[in-house]
């Protein structure tokens, strides 16, 4: 791998996780595409010799990117890949969140690999996450991993809470995602507080594995609130 990396100097070429064309390229990587087959047209993803059909939509703000593929997310999935050969993701059916989650490629694939994966985003981003999921059902299902998408608003500790719940639920068989996600409460404020409830609520459920998150931060106020996010789910 080294000297691969020293020949184009590439994070993707280090990691080698797929098999590579002529021109040196990993076909999976959809450079060749036009703009709008790569961030609009649904398209398939090759993942453990399986087909997921990944449904994507027309990001026109920063708060719609979540409603596209990035490729940061595509890397993401083809490393959980090489660990999953590498015997060291998804044997034991390892519990994984994913923030920021958009089209919710990451979770989709841990979950192929068979891990209990939630995926989380804003209440607007998570229905084309949750039709990903469904879309895809079979495969991980298969694989004995369960996925299934929440709406997780960094800094609302009511949210986490929910998240932290179904984590402990999760652990058993795996399980179709509800068809009602629907959270009416979402809070606006950027940062968590840390009282004596969450510390509670901390005790008594289950923690994840992994906590995951692909390229999901496009403003920098919302830097403290992610972090203050991911401590409290750890």
């Amino acid at each position: 791998e080294s000297s691969e990396q020293a020949a184009d100097g590439g994070f993707i070429r280090h990691y080698d996780c797929d098999s590579h064309t002529n021109s040196g390229q990993a076909p999976w990587r959809r450079l060749t595409k036009t703009e709008t087959e790569r961030f609009e047209d649904d398209f398939t993803f090759a993942v453990k010799d399986v087909q997921l059909v990944l449904h994507q939509s027309v990001a026109d703000s920063l708060d719609s990117v979540g409603l596209t593929v990035w490729d940061s997310s595509l890397v993401m999935s083809k490393y959980l890949e090489k660990e999953h050969k590498a015997g060291r993701f998804g044997q034991a059916h390892e519990s994984v969140v994913e923030l920021g989650c958009g089209c919710g490629v990451v979770a989709i694939v841990a979950a192929v690999l068979g891990a209990k994966a939630i995926a989380t985003d804003c209440a607007w981003i998570v229905p084309i996450a949750k039709i990903n999921i469904n879309t895809n059902t079979a495969l991980w299902q298969s694989s004995g991993g369960s996925c299934l998408s929440l709406p997780l608003y960094w800094g609302s500790e009511e949210d986490t809470a929910s998240v932290r719940e179904a984590l402990g639920s999760s652990h058993g068989e795996p399980t179709v995602p509800p068809h009602d996600t629907t959270h009416n409460n979402i809070s606006t404020t950027s940062t968590a507080t840390h009282d004596s409830t969450t510390t509670q609520q901390s005790n008594t459920t289950t923690q994840p594995d992994y906590i995951l998150a692909a390229d999901c931060i496009y403003k920098k106020q919302n830097v403290e609130a992610f972090l203050r996010t991911a401590h409290a789910l750890a």
